[in-house]
C-alpha cells in the first residue's frame, strides 16, 4: 500500500500525491505518446548522474567545451576535423577567445585542447526559450584522427518514438562533476507526453515545445532508477547506440528521471549546419 511507511496523516497525503502524478505522467505517455515509455531492452545501467563510466575510445566524437580556466561546462560532438556541434545556449555571450575546445578524453585530465576560431548560434535562438538550440563552433586548426578521435555523422531525417538511443556526457554525478566519461540509454517519447511530464515541473512550465518530434526530441532515462542527465552534459550528443550517428543535442535536462530531456534534433537543422559550416561536413 502506498501508505504503509506513513507517520503521519500528512506524510500518507504527500506520498500518494506524488504517485498519482507519477501514474497520470505514465498514463498520458501510453495514452497520446504512440510510444514506449519503460523499454529495458539493451539499456545501460544507472545514469550519467552516477553512471557508467565510458570505456576508454567508446565515444570518440565525444567534446568537453571548457572556460579558459580549464573548466567543464558543456559537452559536443565532432562532425569534421574543424567543426563542432552543441547547443546555442552553451556559447550564448560567449566569444571564440573564452572557449577551449577539449576532445578525445576519456577523463577529466587527458584529451587534446583546441582553441576556438569561430561560434555560430542559430539566429533564432531566444535564451529564455528552447527553440533553435543549436550552435556551431570552428576550432582553431584540424582535428586530427586517432582510436580516440574521430568525427561521427549525424542523422539527416527525423526521429521517431520509442527509439532506444544513447547519451554521453561530463555532467554531474552523485558525487559531483563527472571525472570520467559517462554514458546511458534513453528511449524516445512523444512531445506531448513530454509537455505533460514538464508541466509537473515548476521550473518547466514555461518551456516552449515544438508539438512533434521533428524539431526536438524527448527522452526518459531508465525510468525510477535515477537515470538522467545533469548539469554539464547540456551540448552532448543523442546518438543511436550501435551506429554511433547523433541525432540530437542536448538542450534541457533537469537530472532527475521523473522528467524527460530534451534534445535539439540534428536533422531538423541539416540545411542550417551545411549553411554555417560551408558545407566542410
Amino acid at each position: 500500500m502506498v501508505c504503509d511507511k506513513c507517520t503521519t496523516i500528512k506524510t500518507c497525503v504527500e506520498q500518494l500525491n506524488k504517485s498519482i502524478n507519477v501514474i497520470v505522467i505514465y498514463l498520458s505517455l501510453l495514452a497520446f505518446g504512440d510510444c514506449k515509455v519503460l523499454g529495458h531492452q539493451g539499456e545501460l545501467e544507472s545514469r550519467i548522474t552516477g553512471g557508467n563510466t565510458a570505456p576508454q575510445g567508446a565515444f570518440p566524437f565525444q567534446v568537453s567545451l571548457r572556460s579558459t580556466s580549464n573548466t567543464h561546462f558543456c559537452g559536443g560532438a565532432l562532425i569534421s576535423d574543424r567543426w563542432v556541434l552543441t547547443a546555442a545556449s552553451c556559447v550564448y555571450n560567449k566569444q571564440p577567445s573564452q572557449l577551449l575546445i577539449v576532445i578525445g578524453a576519456d577523463s577529466i585530465w587527458d584529451g587534446t585542447i583546441y582553441g576556438c576560431e569561430n561560434i555560430t548560434k542559430h539566429e533564432r535562438f531566444d535564451s529564455n526559450e528552447l527553440i533553435n538550440d543549436i550552435a556551431v563552433v570552428k576550432t582553431s586548426r584540424e582535428v586530427l584522427n586517432s582510436t580516440f578521435v574521430a568525427p561521427t555523422f549525424y542523422y539527416r531525417y527525423t526521429t521517431s518514438c520509442s527509439v532506444v538511443m544513447a547519451t554521453s556526457g561530463w555532467g554531474d554525478t552523485e558525487a559531483g562533476g563527472a571525472l570520467y566519461l559517462q554514458y546511458l540509454n534513453v528511449t524516445t517519447i512523444s512531445n506531448f507526453g513530454c509537455k505533460v511530464a514538464l508541466s509537473t515541473y515548476e521550473p518547466a512550465k514555461n518551456i516552449e515545445l515544438s508539438t512533434s518530434t521533428s524539431q526536438q526530441i524527448c527522452v526518459y532515462g531508465t525510468y525510477n532508477s535515477g537515470s538522467s542527465v545533469c548539469n554539464g552534459d547540456k551540448g552532448g550528443p543523442l546518438f543511436r547506440s550501435l551506429s554511433r550517428v547523433v541525432t540530437g543535442i542536448l538542450s534541457y535536462g533537469t537530472c532527475t528521471e521523473k522528467i524527460p530531456a530534451i534534445y535539439t534534433s540534428v536533422g531538423y537543422y541539416q540545411a542550417w549546419i551545411l549553411a554555417q559550416t560551408n558545407k566542410e561536413i
